[in-house]
């Protein structure tokens, strides 16, 4: 799915979609607090530490259990908080 919006979010950088991150983006996913961003109504949460999160539409859910996301979507907007 190509999102109807902008990508660009103030204060963070796009990765990528979930399915074209790589290697080279290691480092920033181990050292930088991640955020998906949802492709169809553009709302953004970090990953939970617990439990799940939702976005607006309900197309984006975070299920954790024993601490690994466990329906990870190939179309999510992947971002990292800005330093």
């Amino acid at each position: 799915m190509i999102p109807n919006f902008p990508l660009a979010v103030p204060g963070f950088t796009y990765l990528g979609r979930l399915d074209e991150i790589d290697e080279s983006h290691d480092i920033l996913l181990e050292n930088f607090e991640i955020f998906i961003r949802c492709p169809e109504c553009a709302s953004m949460a970090t990953i939970p530490e617990k439990d799940f999160l939702t976005c607006n539409c309900g197309k984006v859910r975070v299920d954790l259990i024993e601490g690994y996301i466990n329906n990870m979507q190939n179309d999510w907007l992947i971002y990292v908080k800005d330093m």
